[in-house]
């Protein structure tokens, strides 16, 4: 009776250990930030993702996120072909308080669900917020809108990008230790 009791419990640890496993890397829409390029690209599409064009390492596909038809960048490693960055981009505001009204909204939404982020929220010189120059601080590279969530298994980071649109950025832990590893290796071979 011991021996298949210990057999039992040595297969529930094995079964958890093996659920552990699985859940070691950041999710995006519900999906691991991990495996190929292309069974990543799968998986969006099936969530009604339409794939617009691949290149050696990345893809771009447009779909639904947060209610928005928005751009999706995906990233993967060079040589192990492992995911480990998706971007949302947001479709371009043509002023300031709308831009920042979405920051906020997904500022808001992301701290309910993450926690407190890191933030740094602010205009360089000869750019304030309230000049009504923001637009042109943005176009400039005079304004740092970011804030910084560091999850479990990563980082979700929501930006203001230079292109007067906003970007949230999934980076998978794992993953992108392996990607810089690559490419950590790709210097020191050419040096």
């Amino acid at each position: 009776m011991k021996r298949f009791l210990l057999l039992i419990i040595s297969v529930l640890l094995a079964l958890n250990a093996n659920a552990q496993q699985e859940n070691k890397h950041l999710t995006f829409k519900g999906i691991p930030i991990d495996g190929s390029l292309s069974s990543f690209i799968t998986k969006l599409e099936k969530q009604g993702f339409s794939l617009e064009t691949t290149y050696d390492n990345a893809a771009m596909m447009k779909g639904n996120f947060g209610g928005e038809n928005c751009e999706i960048g995906i990233y993967s490693t060079a040589n192990a072909n492992s995911v480990f960055q998706i971007i949302v981009a947001f479709p371009k505001s043509s002023t300031w308080a709308s831009l920042k009204a979405i920051y906020n909204k997904y500022k808001d939404a992301l701290t309910k669900k993450y926690g407190k982020p890191e933030v740094i929220e602010k205009f360089y010189s000869p750019y304030d917020e309230g000049d009504g120059y923001e637009m042109s601080a943005i176009k400039a590279d005079k304004c740092l809108y970011s804030s910084k969530f560091y999850v479990e298994h990563g980082i979700i980071q929501l930006v203001i990008f230079n292109s007067a649109n906003i970007g949230i950025a999934y980076t998978d832990k794992i993953n992108k230790a392996i990607d810089e590893d690559e490419n950590d290796a790709s210097v020191y071979n050419d040096i």
